[in-house]
């Protein structure tokens, strides 16, 4: 594939993929049945993708000198905030009395978003 495509094809799909866990995202906030529901049932492959989508970029970053400072911070930015907000939501959820699953689930969902900016910043700048 040229390589112009292949940037088309990766911007287009992390878009969609950020717009359909927006909307996952706010209708839970809504507590929408189906919504969380659909969230419960893909909560541990969203969790699994993120995991694996980090260690993907953190082993296949080049090393030139165009992939460091900004893109090597937006990385280490993203894993950050990813390990707080899911470190929070389990936080969140052992604090409260009513163990409402959507402190998790919303926190997943928001690292699923991170995780997708991250990987487009780095695929875009030809990190990756």
């Amino acid at each position: 594939m040229p390589p112009l495509l292949t940037n088309i094809l990766i911007l287009v799909t992390g878009i969609v993929l950020i717009a359909l866990f927006l909307l996952l995202y706010v209708r839970s906030l809504r507590e929408e049945q189906r919504a969380t529901d659909t969230v419960n049932k893909i909560l541990l492959p969203i969790l699994a993708a993120v995991v694996l989508t980090f260690n993907l970029i953190s082993s296949t970053r080049k090393s030139a000198p165009t992939c460091s400072g900004t893109v090597t911070t937006v990385f280490y930015i993203g894993v950050a905030m990813t390990l707080v907000l899911i470190v929070g939501g389990c936080i969140r959820f052992f604090a409260s009395r009513s163990r409402d699953r959507r402190y998790i689930s919303h926190s997943i969902l928001l690292s699923a978003i991170i995780v997708c900016i991250v990987f487009m910043i780095s695929f875009l700048n030809g990190c990756l």
